[in-house]
Formats: C-alpha cells, sequence, structure tokens
C-alpha cells in the first residue's frame, strides 16, 4: 500500500447508540465525561480528557460483537483506582466482559460498545523509561510487531 501524502489527526469519536439519555449517563455518570453542548443535529458531545465524543442515536438495535470474535473499535481509558471503578461499575450493573486482573478490565457501554478500562500505573511507550516506570509496577510492554 502506498504512503499518502497527506495527514490525519484524531479530532473526535462518534458513537451511535439506540438511547441517547442511557448512553450519556453511562459516560458521564459512570465513566467521567463531561456534557459539553447538543448540536441541534441530534449529537449529544462530550469531553473525556482530550477525547471529544459525539454521541448520535441512530442505531436501532445494540451491537452484535462479541469481545474477542468480532473486529471492533475499543474506547481505551484510565483511571487512578481500577479497583474503586470496578466495584462502582459492577454496582451499576455495567456488563464486565473481562474483570480487572489488576492492570485493566473491559466493559460494555449500553449499547455492547467494549471500553478498556486501564489502570493509570501503566505508562504508554516504546522507550527505556516507559519501560522502566512499567516494569516497577510489575508491567511488561508487549513489544509492537
Amino acid at each position: 500500500m502506498p504512503t499518502p501524502s497527506y495527514s490525519c489527526r484524531m479530532i473526535a469519536i462518534t458513537i451511535a447508540c439506540t438511547d441517547l439519555d442511557r448512553s450519556e449517563r453511562f459516560y458521564c455518570d459512570l465513566l467521567g465525561a463531561r456534557a459539553e453542548f447538543r448540536d441541534g443535529q441530534g449529537c449529544r458531545w462530550l469531553t473525556m480528557g482530550s477525547m471529544r465524543i459525539s454521541l448520535m442515536q441512530n442505531a436501532e438495535q445494540a451491537s452484535p460483537a462479541r469481545f474477542g470474535v468480532h473486529a471492533m473499535p475499543i474506547l481505551w481509558l484510565e483511571t487512578p483506582d481500577l479497583a474503586l471503578a470496578q466495584r462502582t461499575l459492577e454496582a451499576s450493573g455495567v456488563a464486565i466482559v473481562h474483570p480487572s486482573d489488576g492492570q485493566f478490565m473491559v466493559v460494555a457501554d449500553p449499547d455492547g460498545l467494549v471500553v478498556e478500562i486501564w489502570g493509570s500505573e501503566i505508562v504508554v511507550g516504546d522507550d527505556a523509561a516507559s519501560d522502566e516506570a512499567n516494569r516497577s509496577s510489575g508491567v511488561t510492554r508487549v513489544p509492537s510487531e
């Protein structure tokens, strides 16, 4: 595949949902997103850290995709207290796809879309400094292909 002569940058992600209110409650009340505005086109815009999320109610059914079986986008979040996040999400009835192993957990949003939640002690990087930070937390980086 030829290398394009242009570049793109990520500015937002749109999450198609079946119920705007339910999805907004999940992302804001349980995951800490902040509601920003409604755009007049039926979308609700949220921010979560530096990421912008557009919730768009344009799906009739929840996602039939199954984690580990189907290709899918996965929202990757981090939290300073993974154990507290798991207890809170379980108590709220959120579907836990993969319980915490001490490093990360996987949950499903109200429409079955997969969200990975990592403990923020994991340092993302492909260098000696991030390897050392992770090693001191007992984490080993998986080399990229």
